[in-house]
């Protein structure tokens, strides 16, 4: 394996299940700050990795890094801090 391979700990078996599962987290209002878009891509790239991945998953993969180029970044979102005691 090459040192910047990435490897895919996805199976064609949960593939689908695990692109359900990041089109909800993406869609949801501020989900990419949670973590930031930079680990979202990174789990895209993995599931791209997957072995024997079909075109149709390919392209749902491509949507969802479209949404996500496209998602603004939340910022009115209430601080710890702001909230009443």
């Amino acid at each position: 394996m090459a040192p910047n391979e990435i490897v895919s700990p996805y199976s064609i078996k949960n593939l689908d299940d695990t692109i359900a599962h990041l089109k909800r987290v993406i869609g949801t209002e501020c989900a990419q700050t949670i973590f930031g878009k930079r680990y979202w891509y990174g789990r895209i790239q993995q599931m791209q990795a997957t072995p024997v991945i079909i075109h149709a998953q390919l392209g749902r993969l491509r949507t969802l890094l479209d949404r996500l180029d496209a998602a603004a970044p939340c910022t009115n979102r209430p601080s710890r801090t702001s909230r009443a005691r």
